[in-house]
């Protein structure tokens, strides 16, 4: 309730408000005053305390909302569900319950069918810590690169992913003008050619290739994918240039490939020895 009359007053002229739920008295501008939603909605005017709690009495939150979900929310980053109230990853917290519990930070919890949404007990596979559960995922690649020279999945040139529908892709041929000169060892563990240029200068092999046979640099950011997996074989065929987007697409659309083949049963899992298999 308002004593004074505010058709006559400025905006920043002060009013005395009379809460109607409280009978608190405090002193307000008329802008304040017309921008009150609850004023606009009920025609009613509380106090700054007496507001709060209205407003939640009419709008409940938690459980009694209408747009209760569950409190849990999907993290567009990483995919998984995190709990709103602590912000904690929703598998972990399941299987640290059925561990009796709470995980390390190292810890880590890898969903079989690749399903990040898929959180049952069965579905759960306990890592000791992020090496072990990316050397999990690495397996998953050999794996799909040795279904690759099976024929169970394939390479679409156009868009530059893996597919388990057959691709007719063209074949080129094309002879380097130079041979590799020697075999290095990256971090990563595995051997690539490299082709010596002189004055103490080395170029990866299948960087020379595809320079050559397109006759353009590739720029620093250009990353080679080898399409069966095997960093020796530098043949034109076997080999793509691709941005870091696209090379990390490509290798997770290789993953995607397994996650499909072992819903069908062709790929499973043994949780005694940590790895996938036919």
């Amino acid at each position: 309730m308002i004593k004074e009359d505010i058709c006559n007053l400025r905006v920043r002229d002060f009013v005395t408000r009379i809460c109607d739920h409280c009978n608190k008295k405090d002193r307000i501008t008329v802008q304040q005053l017309r921008q009150s939603k609850l004023r606009q909605q009920y025609g009613k005017d509380y106090c700054k305390k007496c507001s709060y709690i209205y407003r939640n009495l009419d709008h409940p939150e938690g459980i009694k909302s209408s747009s209760w979900k569950g409190g849990l929310s999907l993290n567009k980053t990483s995919g998984y569900l995190r709990i709103n109230k602590n912000n904690e990853y929703y598998h972990k917290k399941i299987f640290g319950d059925y561990l009796g519990r709470k995980l390390t930070r190292k810890e880590q919890v890898h969903h079989i069918d690749m399903d990040k949404l898929n959180n049952n007990l069965d579905n759960f596979f306990l890592c000791r810590d992020k090496r072990e559960h990316n050397q999990l995922h690495s397996s998953m690649e050999i794996l799909a690169f040795e279904l690759f020279t099976e024929e169970k999945i394939f390479f679409d040139k156009k868009q530059n992913i893996y597919t388990l529908d057959r691709c007719d892709n063209d074949k080129i041929i094309f002879i380097p003008s130079k041979k590799p000169t020697c075999k290095c060892l990256w971090r990563n563990g595995k051997y690539y050619e490299s082709l010596y240029l002189g004055n103490k200068k080395h170029i990866a092999y299948y960087r020379f290739v595809i320079e050559e046979f397109t006759g353009k640099k590739l720029n620093k950011d250009i990353q080679v994918h080898h399409i069966d997996g095997n960093t020796l074989n530098n043949d034109i065929n076997n080999i793509v240039a691709l941005s870091r987007k696209k090379h990390r697409e490509c290798h997770n659309s290789l993953q995607n490939c397994v996650k499909e083949l072992y819903k069908i049963g062709v790929v499973k899992f043994s949780k005694e020895a940590g790895r996938y298999h036919v």
